[in-house]
């Protein structure tokens, strides 16, 4: 007779995922991460062990252990915990985050899950805005500024006109 005995899970070592910048809490990552145990009736337990992102790193006996993102312990599927941990700088940031793997007999392995938060290029912003034009002023007077905010770096904004001429059609305004 051949006695089946247990052998440890052994998922594959790295995993990649990536989610934009302004996904939602709750969002999933992926897939679940597969145990890859030979043993296909066992149960198994994913845990966060540490994690890492910007030259700084955590494990999960710190003080300062706000994770950005979770796990499913019964089935490895990630997702978005605390929205506050993604970047708004323009600037693509990676987590690195190492996970056991653990069986119901306490056999384990490791793997590295890496996830990537992508840029995305927000839309600018431009609150209402009033000038007063004094009656019968010249042709090039300045009536006034507009101004908006586009917290993308680098970003060049241009104006348009939307409804600005009179129904004769008639330019009364230029942009410049």
């Amino acid at each position: 007779t051949v006695d089946d005995v247990n052998e440890p899970p052994t998922p594959n070592k790295t995993h990649t995922f990536w989610i934009r910048e302004n996904a939602q809490k709750g969002t999933l990552l992926g897939y679940p991460i597969l145990s890859g145990d030979p043993d296909i009736y066992d149960t198994h337990d994913y845990i966060i062990s540490s994690w890492s992102a910007d030259d700084e790193t955590y494990s999960n006996t710190d003080s300062a252990w706000h994770l950005p993102f979770m796990i499913q312990e019964g089935t490895g599927q990630m997702y978005l915990q605390n929205t506050s941990a993604l970047p708004t700088s323009g600037v693509d940031k990676i987590f690195s985050f190492n996970i056991i793997v653990k069986d119901a007999e306490d056999l384990q392995s490791t793997c590295t899950v890496n996830i990537t938060i992508v840029n995305v290029n927000d839309p600018p912003v431009v609150e209402d805005q009033s000038f007063l034009l004094p009656e019968n002023s010249n042709e090039g007077y300045i009536v006034g500024k507009i101004s908006a905010l586009d917290i993308n770096s680098g970003d060049v904004l241009s104006y348009i006109f939307s409804q600005a001429f009179p129904p004769s059609g008639m330019r009364t305004f230029v942009l410049s």
